[in-house]
């Protein structure tokens, strides 16, 4: 792909997305075969990672016979509406237009993973007995979620689909989402089953013999430094390895996904995770310190990359007689940056980008720091007291205060996900690029999850882009943007107009501190030089 020069900005204002091109590639591929013909249920269709799932078996592998999505009633809007809205999303353009029809190949299925059984119908069951391929993405992300509505998202409906799977008559492939943190009490993880804290059938004990207030109450203690999402991940994976004998189980773990590299939508992104919110948090103006150590290395890795990495590793599984079919999708052993790597491409970035924002709040800024008390201390300096006195300023104009609330909101967040940034983590995927050389170089370049010959100054030069765009909802109009860039220039000018002023108090402060223990100290000399005058033999020390 070809990324615009530097000094052609505007072109970011011209055009609203960048497309890949859907270009044929002459040659066979196996994955595209692999999949024509069959029958694939996904879940979690609706979420990130499901979006760009359907998309690219849609647009890359059209040769698929049918297509069922388990999606729920969300916020009183139908499955049918969430349906309807997920294929009017511009992401799908390139598959609308490369076939009109391509809905058709799509069934509904009504079904909620936290309910028994998924919420299915017995006619609903019957109708996915002829399913060949299982892409299980649904899970519950909230790293704080109550243990009882986690443990029936992520792992008893997963448990449920493998009995279902177990029932399917040419079942080629169960493909298991998880995430590389599932074992978070392991710094170094291996593509191996590792055994979790707790099986299933003793969180099941606790969940059934235990009230809603009771979990709440043994929630710290159970979980101590882990999160809801990371341990239940690691029993859903104990889960699936329960039927490795009987199925063509494998796992997926990938690490923190972020915005799309290029495919289909440069930097597209649909929500926001812990990397994102914290980056976003800074470009508003709004976070401006974060406890970690620059030089750890952050295992980032982009959406289109991850899913690209399930629809190969789907295809491994179904032909790979090994029984631990793990790939962990990372880029740290790769292509690794550090968070500090990340901060300097951002704030270059503006070169082409502007990182101006009508939501801003102040100039973007952070301190990186590993001190957890001088990161308390920062939060207080940079987040509570600008904070409070602004909604002073807002109650005294007689409108309703907010920064308290949203930094209460935002530290919350980072505090959630502290356990993650805080240590730096090492991944093994010799698994993933075991497979990655079987393929061919037709499937390599369709498929491509490689993070070899990344370029991440090339990725985070548009990362900016797509948080204003889909997670912001910017107009890229040029007026606006105008508007933007005048409104930075003038946080800008508040910024460097307090550090200075700022500066010149403390100097102040210095002055009079050292000017006062100077005539203290002159006065105890003196003091000292007159007693011994008076009283030569009286000993004061």
């Amino acid at each position: 792909m070809n990324f615009c020069s530097p000094t052609k900005i505007m072109d970011y204002y011209d055009s609203r997305d960048y497309l890949t091109e859907n270009t044929e590639i002459e040659g066979k591929s196996d994955i595209v075969d692999f999949f024509d013909g069959t029958s694939v249920l996904i879940t979690g269709v609706t979420g990130f990672i499901g979006h760009l799932l359907l998309e690219k078996i849609l647009r890359c592998c059209p040769g698929v016979r049918q297509i069922f999505l388990l999606i729920r009633m969300k916020k009183g809007v139908s499955e049918h509406q969430r349906l309807k809205e997920l294929f009017e999303n511009y992401l799908f353009y390139t598959v609308r237009k490369q076939d009109p029809n391509c809905i058709k190949k799509v069934t509904l299925i009504s079904g909620d993973c936290s309910q028994p059984q998924l919420g299915l119908s017995d006619d609903q069951r019957k109708c996915l007995l002829d399913v060949n391929v299982v892409i299980h993405v649904a899970a519950c992300l909230q790293f704080d979620a109550h243990f009882r509505n986690s443990f029936h998202t992520n792992v008893v409906a997963t448990h449920y689909l493998l009995e279902l799977a177990k029932k399917m008559k040419n079942i080629k492939a169960f493909t298991y989402v998880s995430t590389a943190y599932s074992h978070i009490d392991n710094r170094a993880l291996k593509e191996v089953f590792e055994k979790p804290k707790y099986s299933y059938e003793e969180m099941r004990r606790i969940i059934d013999g235990c009230t809603d207030e009771q979990i709440t109450g043994l929630m710290p203690l159970l979980l101590n430094n882990n999160t809801t999402y990371s341990l239940m991940k690691s029993i859903s994976e104990d889960v699936v390895k329960e039927y490795i004998d009987c199925l063509p189980v494998g796992i997926v773990r990938p690490s923190i996904v972020i915005n799309t590299y290029d495919e289909p939508i440069r930097s597209w992104i649909n929500g926001i995770n812990g990397q994102s919110a914290t980056i976003l948090g800074t470009l508003l103006g709004i976070l401006h310190t974060l406890n970690t150590k620059s030089t750890y290395v952050i295992d980032n890795i982009p959406a289109d990359k991850v899913v690209s990495a399930i629809l190969a590793s789907t295809w491994d599984i179904a032909i790979n007689k090994q029984k631990e079919r793990i790939y962990n999708v990372v880029s740290s052993k790769r292509n690794q940056i550090t968070w500090k790597g990340v901060r300097n491409r951002i704030y270059s970035s503006e070169k082409v980008v502007s990182l101006s924002s009508k939501f801003s709040l102040w100039e973007p800024y952070v301190i990186i720091q590993s001190n957890r008390i001088l990161d308390k201390i920062l939060i207080l300096l940079l987040h509570v007291m600008p904070a409070c006195l602004v909604d002073i300023f807002l109650i005294i104009k007689g409108k309703k205060p907010m920064l308290m609330k949203l930094y209460r909101k935002a530290s919350y967040l980072v505090d959630l996900m502290y356990v993650y940034f805080s240590v730096e983590w090492f991944f093994d995927d010799n698994n993933l690029y075991s497979l990655w050389e079987k393929m061919n170089p037709v499937d390599k370049t369709k498929f491509n999850f490689s993070m070899i010959d990344f370029n991440w100054e090339a990725y985070y030069t548009y990362y900016v882009r797509g948080l204003q765009l889909y997670v912001l909802k910017e107009s890229t109009n040029y007026d606006d943007a105008v508007k933007s860039r005048h409104r930075r220039k003038w946080l800008k000018i508040a910024h460097y107009a307090l550090l200075m002023i700022t500066g010149f108090l403390v100097l102040w402060i210095l002055k009079i501190l050292t000017g006062y223990i100077f005539y203290k100290t002159c006065s105890y000399v003196l003091f000292y030089q007159n007693t011994y005058n008076i009283f030569p033999n009286l000993k004061l020390f």
